[in-house]
């Protein structure tokens, strides 16, 4: 999305999302965490269920290539958004979190489907700080994968206590986010692209489904005149 503002008239990152700069105190921690992670991961990795329900059947099915595009007819208002978290008294990612256990609870009473949770994986930014100027872009993608297990549940104030729950320890987390960087920038700088593929699908199989790390714009985007 910087890419995108380096064409506009005007270099404004208040467009994005934008997030304050990691002091170096807590960078230094992450980075002397990592040998603990790489523990607390594996167990998460051993103990990790693979799902199966009507979206997922638990193998490691091959895709068609068929692509099915969904877009509201109206931009979702970011402003909305956080007024309906601070309504709740919750926040952004909580709030859309519990969307979605809604969405699939609904989705799947539809087609009969008794499933109570989900496994999803999510991105994360990875970045110390936002580009300050337009000469500081780079083309870059430094995010890791978040894997979340989710309750499948129905109702906004119902599905709220568990879905906390799992934000929570979202957050308290990152290190094992930041390893997962770590691990993932390692190994497509020093395995065979064979290899990254093959520990790509036996990583991926558990989860029902994925989001990506495209996010939206706050405010018009101009590329003056072209």
């Amino acid at each position: 999305m910087s890419m995108n503002l380096q064409m506009d008239t005007k270099y404004d990152t208040s467009k994005i999302l934008n997030f304050g700069e990691v002091p170096i105190w807590r960078r230094t921690m992450l980075r002397a965490l990592i040998p603990f992670s790489l523990v607390q991961i594996a167990y998460k990795q051993f103990k990790q269920v693979i799902d199966k329900n009507c979206m997922h059947d638990g193998t490691r099915a091959k895709l068609s290539g068929v692509k099915f595009v969904a877009m509201a007819e109206e931009p979702i208002s970011f402003a909305s958004i956080k007024e309906s978290s601070r309504t709740f008294g919750i926040t952004i990612n909580d709030l859309l979190t519990c969307a979605l256990s809604n969405t699939m609870a609904e989705f799947f009473e539809k087609r009969g489907d008794k499933s109570k949770m989900i496994n999803i994986v999510i991105p994360a930014n990875i970045r110390w700080s936002m580009y300050k100027k337009s000469e500081d872009v780079k083309l870059e993608n430094k995010f890791a994968p978040i894997a979340l297990r989710i309750p499948i549940i129905p109702g906004t104030a119902e599905s709220l206590k568990g879905i906390k729950a799992v934000t929570r320890e979202l957050r308290e987390g990152f290190h094992l986010t930041y390893c997962l960087y770590v691990i993932s920038l390692a190994s497509a700088m020093f395995l065979p692209a064979y290899l990254c593929r093959k520990l790509g699908d036996e990583a991926s199989l558990p989860f029902t489904l994925a989001f990506s790390n495209t996010p939206g714009v706050l405010k018009p985007v101009g590329f003056g005149d072209i």
